[in-house]
């Protein structure tokens, strides 16, 4: 295994074959209560230009300006409303500039396509192929939620805080049932055991998923009412920070 430094401590990486990743991930995370480690697929081993995965953002997270206790402290659904609200903010002035924003639209004709509930994208390279293997972190976390502040994940360019990622999360652990398994360079991926099965609360969802991460409308689905039938009964979830 290979050994990073985390905001947490010293983390242990195995590269595992892609084709068995969900089935040892699974594995893994029933171990979590014994073991007191949370799987986390962090990546593949080759980047696109076919290097060595340096996983830079785990070294940038274990040097940030907060210890582990700070962003665990931080972590809370008051803090979490006030990002909202700044969101909010932006969003508001944004739309005095150029119009309605987030952009809203007609519910669409087709069904979403996260209906397959292990197809994680990080299993696919950018031409949509298979890959080979992928990189599994052992995180000494309890819940996915606590595992990305472990990390320190996250404050780069649009990307939340760490403690943002954290409250956020469990937030959505209660409600839905999401499970973090990805948590890669510029991407999370979830499995989710109680998405919305209603128009209305895939909508309400999917406002608190732009707040959380425009650029999946922005500059993946377009509208609020596609991004809600893409979550309408769907068993996984996915973000991406440019």
């Amino acid at each position: 295994m290979e050994e990073k430094k985390a905001l947490c401590g010293t983390i242990n990486i195995e590269t595992i074959g892609a084709s068995t990743a969900v089935a040892r991930w699974r594995e893994a995370r029933a171990g979590t209560p014994g073991t007191g480690l949370y799987p986390i697929i962090v990546g593949q081993p080759l980047d696109v230009l076919g290097q060595p995965e340096d996983l830079e953002f785990i070294e940038v997270g274990a040097d940030a300006p907060w210890s582990l206790a700070e962003v665990l402290a931080k972590a809370t659904p008051e803090a979490l409303a006030a990002f909202r609200q700044e969101r909010q903010a932006d969003a508001a002035e944004a739309a005095s500039e150029i119009g309605e924003y987030p952009e809203r639209g007609d519910w669409p004709d087709e069904p979403g396509t996260m209906d397959d509930p292990e197809g994680l994208a990080v299993l696919l390279d950018l031409d949509d192929n298979p890959v080979d293997e992928v990189l599994l972190a052992h995180v000494r976390a309890a819940s996915g939620a606590d595992a990305l502040g472990a990390l320190g994940y996250g404050a780069w360019n649009d990307c939340p805080h760490p403690w943002i990622h954290v409250a956020q999360v469990r937030a959505w652990q209660e409600r839905y049932g999401a499970e973090l398994v990805v948590g890669a360079n510029d991407t999370l991926e979830f499995f989710v055991s109680r998405p919305p099965r209603t128009r209305e609360a895939a909508i309400e969802l999917a406002l608190e998923q732009f707040w959380y991460c425009a650029d999946i409308v922005d500059q993946g689905v377009g509208t609020i009412e596609a991004l809600a039938n893409e979550l309408l009964d769907a068993p996984r979830w996915f973000f991406w920070w440019d």
